[in-house]
């Protein structure tokens, strides 16, 4: 039976705080988001369910711009249907997944103290794989972490990237634990999930594909308990291993976001749109103009305006995160009235934007060349070239 320890506990506070910060945009401190950890996983919620962003999504259906405590509840009274982050299809998406990279990072921060690359092509990659064998919860356990620590004689310099590596390259060396919670396994056993247009107290069966955990008696964190900085691009001190915040590409996250959106529309619809275009192109060069903004909008008549609108209304919230990426905010009142297919999602200035990718492809190289001591002296000097006016 899984039980939770002290640092998990803060560990899933922030992790539950990057979540809430990506869903709503809300600016709320630690402490709350601790609090609701508790509640959640006291009702029997796993940590795959509660930081999973379709059930958010699914949370906003029945109550829009739903607060920390509003989702909380709704997952508790089964008002939606809660599933595990696996269970939902689409749950490794591009648009979302870099999230999940981030909250693991940020537990692994609170937890342990160090960071490490952890968005990285490879390290996001090995991540998603070590979910889809576990689960997000199993692999946010400080006892494995604890193990592997051990086993390895990295001791407390095992950063995030190469516990994820280890545990997928000798996973029968270590005890992950995956089994629930009682309370865990009382919510799951047999789940009757009241949603919208069901018969209330319709049964449904529930796969909970996830580990459960106890937090009686455990105690909350506080704000002074947490090591990592608040910023989204903020690089943790390597403390003996490689540490980057690689920014999702936005050209990348809009191109995801728009396929999703468009995937979501009638057939009658989107063909309807489609026939703004040349009708000899292929789907990815018809998503690819999307992307780039080139829609003729002049050519649109009521049906086509309708479907540019309801694919809007489907980016306003990857546009939100995107921006926030970038260490730019933007109210949701200002995004409500921008035409989001049209506008270039990349909004970072031309230094900044080259400097990122540069330092990318450096830190991608070093992954698996980490004796490379040039390339990464080469990193202080591209600062300083930047920083100059």
């Amino acid at each position: 039976m899984r039980i939770f320890t002290q640092k998990d506990l803060f560990g899933y506070a922030r992790a539950f705080q990057t979540f809430m910060g990506a869903c709503n945009g809300q600016q709320v401190r630690i402490k709350p988001h601790g609090e609701q950890v508790e509640r959640a996983l006291k009702a029997g919620i796993t940590i795959d369910e509660l930081l999973n962003f379709d059930n958010y999504r699914r949370v906003e259906e029945v109550k829009p711009n739903a607060s920390l405590v509003d989702y909380v509840d709704l997952l508790i009274d089964r008002r939606i249907e809660v599933l595990s982050l696996t269970e939902d299809s689409d749950w490794d998406n591009p648009g979302t997944f870099p999230f999940y990279a981030e909250m693991f990072h940020n537990y692994y921060v609170e937890t342990c103290g160090i960071g490490g690359t952890f968005s990285t092509p490879t390290a996001k990659e090995n991540l998603r794989k070590a979910i889809l064998r576990n689960s997000l919860q199993a692999i946010m356990n400080h006892k494995t972490i604890e193990q592997v620590m051990e086993a390895t004689g990295q001791g407390k310099k095992l950063s995030c990237f190469r516990y994820i590596k280890e545990i997928l390259d000798n996973r029968e060396s270590y005890d992950i634990d995956n089994t629930l919670s009682e309370a865990q396994e009382a919510r799951h056993a047999f789940t009757e999930i009241l949603i919208p247009g069901r018969p209330q107290g319709e049964p449904v069966e529930h796969n909970p594909g996830t580990a459960e955990v106890i937090t009686e008696g455990a105690p909350q964190p506080s704000d002074s308990s947490i090591h990592a900085s608040d910023g989204f691009y903020d690089e943790i001190p390597p403390e003996g291993d490689e540490a980057f915040v690689a920014m999702p590409a936005p050209r990348e996250v809009k191109r995801a976001s728009i396929i999703e959106a468009i995937n979501a529309l009638p057939l009658s619809a989107l063909t309807k749109f489609m026939a703004l275009f040349d009708e000899d192109m292929s789907f990815d060069e018809f998503v690819n103009l999307l992307t780039d903004g080139e829609v003729d909008k002049s050519r649109e008549m009521t049906d086509e305006r309708n479907v540019h609108q309801l694919i809007n209304g489907s980016l306003y919230l990857p546009f939100l995160n995107c921006a926030r990426w970038q260490g730019i905010e933007i109210s949701e009142e200002t995004a409500s009235k921008m035409d989001l297919l049209t506008t270039n999602w990349d909004l970072r200035d031309a230094k900044t934007r080259k400097l990122q990718k540069i330092k990318e492809l450096i830190y991608n190289h070093t992954v698996n060349n980490s004796d490379d001591g040039d390339l990464m002296g080469v990193i202080a000097d591209l600062e300083k070239y930047y920083s100059l006016e």
